[in-house]
C-alpha cells in the first residue's frame, strides 16, 4: 500500500481565505494609548469656560459630598434653566444645552477650589459619555481640561440615568 502525500490545496485555500478576510477588516491603529487619548478625548478647550460668568445666575439644586478622585469635597450643584429639573424623580431627559456645574470646596463655606461642568450636546457628540462635554475649570474660569473626557465618562456611565448622579444631601425642591 502506497501512502499519498497530504494535499496542499485545503491549506492553501485556508490561508488565502484568512489573508482575504484580514484585508477586508479595518486597518490597524498603530497610535500609542497616549496619542489616542489626546486626539479622541480632548478638544482644544477654550481658554475660559464660556458659561463661567453665568454660574451665579444658575439655580442651586443642592449639595453633595463629591466622590471625584481629586479628593473629598463638598460640592454645590448649580444648573441652568435647561437643566432645572435636575434631581426630580420623574423628569424628561436633559436636552442639548443643559448645564450642570459642581462647585467644589474643601469644606462648607470655604472658597471654591474648582468647578466640574457637564454640558449636554446633541445626540452623537460623545455617545460613551452620554453626549455630555465634560470640563474641569479653575476658580478663575480657566479650562484645565475639557471635551470628550474619557475618565469622566467612565465614572458617569455608572450613574442611574443620563450619566447624572442626582442624589442630593440637601436638595432645594424644584419650583
Amino acid at each position: 500500500m502506497r501512502l499519498r502525500p497530504p494535499s496542499l490545496v485545503p491549506a492553501t485555500v485556508g490561508l488565502l481565505g484568512l489573508g482575504l478576510f484580514g484585508c477586508a477588516s479595518e486597518p490597524r491603529d498603530h497610535r500609542t494609548h497616549a496619542e489616542k487619548e489626546r486626539v479622541e478625548t480632548r478638544e482644544a478647550p477654550p481658554e475660559t469656560w464660556t458659561g463661567f460668568a453665568s454660574i451665579p445666575t444658575f439655580k442651586v439644586a443642592g449639595e453633595v459630598r463629591s466622590a471625584h478622585p481629586s479628593g473629598d469635597f463638598t460640592a454645590t450643584i448649580h444648573v441652568n434653566d435647561a437643566a432645572k429639573a435636575y434631581g426630580a424623580k420623574s423628569r424628561e431627559p436633559m436636552a442639548p444645552g443643559a448645564v450642570v456645574v459642581a462647585s467644589l470646596r474643601a469644606e462648607q463655606g470655604a472658597d471654591v477650589t474648582s468647578y466640574y461642568v457637564m454640558e449636554r450636546r446633541p445626540p452623537g457628540y460623545f455617545p460613551e459619555g452620554g453626549d455630555w462635554a465634560y470640563f474641569v475649570v479653575d476658580p478663575t474660569g480657566k479650562v484645565e481640561a475639557g471635551g470628550k473626557l474619557k475618565l469622566c465618562a467612565r465614572c458617569h456611565a455608572e450613574a442611574p440615568r443620563e450619566h447624572l448622579f442626582e442624589s442630593l444631601h440637601s436638595a432645594i425642591s424644584p419650583e
